[in-house]
């Protein structure tokens, strides 16, 4: 048996808390799973760009999607009254 990847458990604590505990069909669950992953990998992709940059310019662009972010966040509380990041967030 395979060791389960911090990401992994860190998807799971997402899920529920867009989710609660109810049981997604195979395929949304999939679903899913791949968008997290995706933005994961996203994530990452962008952190390695950011690494060759200097550092003035790193703290910027951060700043920049951290507001973005934060917007979405906000947003996201206002439309549906709950964060889609779970209830630490709201």
């Amino acid at each position: 048996m395979r060791k389960k990847h911090d990401i992994e458990s860190k998807f799971e604590a997402w899920k529920r808390a867009g989710y609660g505990n109810k049981v997604l069909p195979d395929i949304q669950e999939q679903e899913v799973r791949r968008a997290f992953m995706g933005g994961v990998f996203e994530g990452l992709n962008l952190l390695i760009s950011l690494m060759d940059k200097e550092p003035s310019k790193m703290e910027k662009e951060v700043q920049e999607l951290y507001g973005f972010l934060r917007a979405f966040h906000d947003n996201e509380i206002a439309v549906n009254s709950k964060s889609p990041f779970g209830k630490k967030y709201f």
